[in-house]
This record gives structure tokens, C-alpha cells and sequence, in this order.
């Protein structure tokens, strides 16, 4: 259930989000947005 909750929030980011910080902040945008899913992902696998 925690994984189709995770998945809808990286959905709404991408749709609602993403779009104006990657006008703005281009290539960075969606490094950062896997980066922060990944730290999220290591801290959930790591306690």
C-alpha cells in the first residue's frame, strides 16, 4: 500500500510540479526531484 502512496505522490509531482521548476530551474528539476526519491527510498530501506 506505502508503494502505490509513493507512487501517486511522484505522479503528482511530476504532473503538477515538475513542469514550472523545470521552466525555471531546468536540468537540475528532475535530478533533484530522483535524488530526493532516492534519499527517501534509502531512509525508509535503511530504518
Amino acid at each position: 500500500m506505502q508503494a502505490f502512496a509513493g507512487g501517486a505522490v511522484l505522479t503528482m509531482l511530476g504532473s503538477a510540479m515538475t513542469p514550472e521548476a523545470f521552466e525555471l530551474g531546468r536540468r537540475p528539476a528532475g535530478l533533484t526531484t530522483s535524488l530526493g526519491f532516492a534519499v527517501a527510498l534509502a531512509a525508509t530501506a535503511a530504518g
